[in-house]
Order: C-alpha cells, then sequence, then structure tokens
C-alpha cells in the first residue's frame, strides 16, 4: 500500500507583501508627492507678512478709496442737489444755476489735485506693501513667495468685500427702522421745503469736504482692522497651500 506524500496537500505560505507597494496607487503609476506640514517658523512669518506687507498694501488701497471718494463726492452731491432744485423750484431759479459752474473751478484748486495725486500715491504703497510681503517670505525660505503673496492678497480682496456685504446688511434693517421713528412729531423721511439757495451753499466743495472728510477716512481706516485680520490667515493659508514637497514622485 502505497502512502501519501503528506506534503502534497500541504499550503503553500502566502508571500507578505511589500510595505513600498501602495494598493490605492495602480502598478506603473507615480506616487504623488509628500507635503510636510508647515513649520512654526514658516508660519509664523507667513502671518507677519500678511500683517505688515497685507496691511501696507491695504493702506495703500485705503487712500486711494479716500481720494476717489472725496473727489466724486462735490460732484455726485453738485448734480443730485441741482436735480431737487430743479424738481422743487419747476425751472432753474435763483441761484441753482451756480451749483455746477462753480464746482469746475474747484477741480484745478490744489486740494482737488492733492486728491487726484493721491490716488497714485496710494498704488504705489500698495505695490509696496506687497513687495514687502515677497522679501519677507523669501527670508524664510518658504516657497514662490511671489504667488503666496498675489494668491493671498486676492483671496483677502473677496473676503473683505463679503463680510462688508455681510455687514451692510446687519445695519440695513435698523435703517429701515429709522423712518417709522417720530422725534417731536417730525418723521424722518418728510423732507422740509429748503432754499434753493440753501442747496446752492452746501454744493460748495470746500465746506463740504470739511464737513464730509472726517467720517470717510475714520470710516475707512476702521474697517482696515478686519482687512489685516482677513490678510493674516490668507497668508497662512496660501503658504500652507503651496507649502513644497521634500520627496519626489516614486514609481510603484
Amino acid at each position: 500500500m502505497t502512502v501519501p506524500n503528506p506534503g502534497a496537500f500541504a499550503v503553500p505560505p502566502q508571500q507578505p507583501q511589500s510595505s513600498a507597494v501602495n494598493p490605492a496607487v495602480p502598478a506603473g503609476m507615480p506616487r504623488p508627492p509628500v507635503k510636510p506640514p508647515l513649520t512654526r517658523d514658516a508660519a509664523r512669518r507667513a502671518r507677519l507678512a500678511g500683517g505688515v506687507g497685507g496691511g501696507i498694501a491695504w493702506l495703500g488701497l485705503a487712500i486711494v478709496q479716500i481720494c476717489v471718494l472725496l473727489v466724486l463726492l462735490p460732484l455726485g452731491l453738485a448734480a443730485v442737489l441741482l436735480g431737487v432744485v430743479l424738481a422743487w423750484g419747476g425751472g432753474a431759479p435763483g441761484g441753482s444755476a451756480s451749483i455746477l459752474p462753480e464746482l469746475l473751478p474747484w477741480l484745478g484748486s490744489p486740494v482737488a489735485i492733492a486728491l487726484m495725486i493721491g490716488i497714485p500715491v496710494g498704488i504705489v504703497v500698495s505695490l509696496l506693501g506687497l513687495w514687502l510681503s515677497t522679501r519677507m517670505l523669501r527670508r524664510r525660505g518658504i516657497e514662490r513667495p511671489v504667488a503666496v503673496t498675489w494668491a493671498a492678497f486676492g483671496i483677502s480682496i473677496v473676503a473683505a468685500s463679503i463680510l462688508n456685504g455681510l455687514g451692510s446688511s446687519a445695519v440695513s434693517p435698523l435703517a429701515g427702522a429709522l423712518p417709522n421713528v417720530e422725534f417731536d412729531g417730525f418723521r424722518p423721511m418728510e423732507v422740509p421745503q429748503i432754499d434753493p439757495g440753501v442747496l446752492a451753499d452746501l454744493a460748495d466743495p470746500d465746506r463740504l469736504l470739511a464737513l464730509a472728510w472726517p467720517f470717510i477716512v475714520i470710516a475707512t481706516l476702521a474697517s482696515l482692522v478686519v482687512q489685516v485680520a482677513v490678510s493674516i490667515f490668507c497668508w497662512w493659508w496660501m503658504a500652507h497651500a503651496m507649502r513644497p514637497a521634500t520627496e519626489p514622485a516614486e514609481e510603484a
């Protein structure tokens, strides 16, 4: 009687898979590069670049905004006041004819010229802040400092615009409730009858800017707090997103 060979029924041991093969990556495909976390020093430098360089860039845009608003305010208000005078007076009575002609010489005054010069000056200040940001990022060895700076600045502009829109939406219900409030029998939406000559005096650009510039400057500079805070986050975010890989792609 023939005795069967016991080794014929033995199950061959399974070979362990190599740890170097990534089962999620098909054979023959390169593995994605490994991106290590952003170092603490690089993250701190990115936030500092966003606060300093981004803050200077926002300051330049604030200068541009202030100058543009102060230049356009007399032009827009003069046109509105002229329309009000024509609507109330049924024509162009009295001092209404002097609203727009008095504005033309003001455009050549030293104040108007200084405001117009402030527009390109603000643009230069903004570009200087972005250049300073790239220098600060490059000193700490952050890769692609120019791309990080411009991407972060663009995202911060969009984010700040959204926040400003949300703030305006929150304030608008309060403004809409004002017409329903009465103060000693006077309702804010009731427009009193004003002499057209008084409206012509209010259209004086020098007097108008003397009244309006503190509010425009304070409101614009107050928004810098939110804009700088947004820039600090966006600079860190872009530095983290654009961090380099330390290991090249490998064949599986």
